[in-house]
């Protein structure tokens, strides 16, 4: 019989309950988290998820809010062709283990399968495309990209208008793949689907291992004010997100609607490789994701229509859902809600409690700790304006620091200090070294700190 969770060696036919710290507690003296998992790369994960049912659809993509019908729709098996042919193109390209590529998409079936294919070559850099030129170029130069994978001239975007003014400030860069239009071999840039079909699906040409600490990712922080921080995630925290999300939300086999960007870590790795790695399916929202005003009028046809089991996003998106009249639409298939990115308004929790009959499950997390490191369980009766419970093997602790960012010991009770983090999840530091000065509230221990 197959395990109950695909990525952790040790559990069965059934999930262990969570219901208390005490079970908390004895998941973690079973075993250490690394005797546990049973991947060592989001490819590896990705390989476990597809083979629970390698037929079933891995992503369907919504291309319009006026049609409700999948334009693509890929399965675990056919997802994860793409994603090892993406990751031989770019071999091919020159990237290896420490060469970066970089993506300035909106969200379309080639963003998923190409940003987890730049892991299995090297290093996978998403970048938030509403940025300005500079800021683009900035981090885009800090990352020392050498691929660029993007979008044509389309209307109502200016992306590759962007791409055009700050090209020639890469000095890394090797190629630029586009999508949808614009292709020039002689000028470098050339067409991301037809250099696709050219790469072998059924094999990594390069035989690369690739190890629990090497480099996954480099996901951005800030960009709207100062210059923006690069994150270096391993594939060890990123497979964490997905193991801990498994072991504590009822996402397995389910579809999930994704909305989110995958330049937040929230669309990336708590929406996306969770649940591909679960052997559910990613529903993806048109191009512009929540942004599209049609997704949200359409929210509970949609939830209808596709079935998932929980119904997550950020606070602005739950609420304007609420909004909109269910009309009598199905939303049975509901069991939790959940929300990140900021607190959930406590009366906007009461109503979701009301409206599924079932939990509101705050998150908390940061980039710094590939997504959510705390959240409400499931299994335990939940406190709106509360961001719940450590994941498994997780510590979270409150603490004070001097000017300079030194611990100086504990916070009690009612007292208020710097939230400390540390777990499988967490980051060891920023590529930038003067960025990690202070970010570590005591030496030795991955402990981010957050004012």
């Amino acid at each position: 019989m197959p395990r109950a969770h695909a990525l952790d060696r040790l559990i069965g036919e059934q999930m262990p309950s969570l219901r208390s710290a005490a079970d908390v507690a004895a998941l973690e003296a079973t075993a250490t988290y690394e005797e546990r998992v049973a991947a060592q790369s989001t490819y590896e994960a990705l390989q476990l998820g597809a083979a629970i049912a390698p037929d079933a659809p891995a992503l369907q993509f919504i291309a319009n809010a006026t049609s409700l019908e999948p334009a693509v729709t890929l399965s675990h098996a056919q997802f994860l062709a793409r994603v090892t042919q993406a990751g031989n193109l770019f071999h091919a390209l020159g990237v290896g283990p420490q060469g970066v590529v970089s993506f300035l998409l909106p969200l379309l079936p080639q963003y998923y399968f190409g940003l987890l294919g730049a892991q299995v070559a090297g290093i996978a850099n998403p970048v938030n495309p509403l940025l300005s030129p500079q800021q683009l170029a900035e981090i885009l130069r800090a990352a020392r990209t050498q691929v660029l994978v993007t979008i044509g001239p389309l209307p109502g975007t200016d992306i590759w208008d962007k791409v055009q003014q700050i090209r020639g400030e890469l000095p890394d860069l090797k190629a630029v793949l586009v999508i949808g239009g614009a292709a020039d071999p002689a000028k470098g840039v050339h067409d991301f689907d037809t250099e696709l079909a050219k790469h072998p699906a059924d094999r990594v040409v390069s035989g690369r291992q690739i190890r629990a600490s090497d480099i996954a990712g480099y996901f951005h922080t800030g960009g709207t004010t100062g210059t923006p921080k690069l994150v270096r995630h391993t594939h060890a925290n990123q497979v964490y997100q997905a193991w801990g999300l498994r072991l504590t939300l009822p996402i397995g086999g389910q579809n999930l609607l994704c909305g989110l960007p995958l330049f937040h870590v929230g669309g990336s790795l708590t929406q996306g490789l969770a649940t591909l790695a679960s052997g559910g399916c990613i529903v993806t929202l048109t191009p512009a994701g929540w942004r599209d005003a049609g997704m949200v009028r359409n929210v509970w046809k949609l939830v209808e229509r596709y079935r998932p089991a929980v119904f997550g996003g950020v606070p602005t998106v739950l609420a304007a859902a609420l909004s909109v009249p269910v009309d009598g639409a199905d939303i049975s298939s509901v069991r939790v809600a959940s929300g990140g990115g900021s607190a959930i308004p406590v009366a906007v929790g009461k109503a979701y409690a009301e409206l599924i009959h079932g939990p509101v499950l705050e998150v908390y997390g940061m980039t710094e700790t590939a997504s959510v490191l705390t959240m409400s369980y499931p299994e335990r009766p939940p406190r709106l304006g509360s961001v719940g419970h450590p994941l498994p093997y997780s510590r979270v602790r409150i603490v004070k620091i001097d000017a300079d960012g030194n611990y100086q010991g504990d916070c009690g009770p009612d007292e208020i200090g710097v939230v400390a983090m540390a777990g499988p999840g967490v980051f060891g530091g920023y590529v930038s070294d003067a960025h990690n000065r202070g970010a570590f509230v005591e030496p030795g221990l991955r402990c981010p700190q957050v004012s």
